[in-house]
């Protein structure tokens, strides 16, 4: 009887403690594509691991409940996560940030710093919203050393809705549409 009753206390009070902390945290969670890349991440370069263009995306943005901001890009062989102490507030100048990797069952830290800079972070519903009443965000970024390759430069766009379980629901659903593959040089400067 004791250790019946011990259990609904603890489970009360474990609720208690952590479900406004999950329900108030604010992340984003949709899908984007690569929309232009330099010559050093062309397709014959062996250090590329994913050729795929398009991706679900994760974004927790700092701002949110003050913590790291993260962005995943989650493909249908792996994942590219960036994050950094700080935030990813449209800029003009790049920001440093830990990259990582995970394909074919391995984990990988960027040997090269990436580098991120956010060209537009934009609320697109409700129109005029702050980020934290945001419900939907258009990112368009620009990532440096990209898979950890000096000047492999990759432009990024994706459009976001908020997610109170974004990392949980991208970390246990896998992309169902297969993506075009990197096949050429679609323009971006080195």
């Amino acid at each position: 009887m004791f250790r019946k009753t011990l259990m609904k206390v603890a489970a009360t009070l474990f609720a208690g403690i952590l479900l406004p902390a999950s329900v108030h945290a604010t992340s984003f969670v949709g899908g984007g594509v690569i929309t232009q890349y330099t010559q050093a991440c062309a397709p014959d370069n062996s250090s590329i691991t994913s050729r795929y263009t398009s991706f679900t995306m994760d974004y927790l943005p700092s701002e949110l409940n003050g913590r790291t901001s993260a962005i995943s890009l989650v493909f249908t062989d792996g994942v590219a996560r960036f994050s950094r102490r700080g935030r990813f507030n449209p800029s003009s100048r790049f920001v440093n940030v830990t990259g990582q990797a995970v394909f074919d069952g391995n984990i990988s830290d960027y040997g090269v710093s990436p580098r991120i800079r956010v060209v537009r972070r934009s609320v697109t519903y409700p129109r005029g919203a702050s980020l934290a009443n945001a419900q939907a965000l258009y990112l368009e970024l620009i990532i440096r050393n990209y898979w950890g390759i000096q000047g492999c430069n990759v432009r990024v766009e994706a459009t976001v809705g908020q997610s109170a379980t974004a990392l949980t629901n991208a970390a246990t659903e896998p992309a169902t549409e297969t993506a075009p593959m990197i096949t050429g040089h679609p323009g971006m400067s080195d």
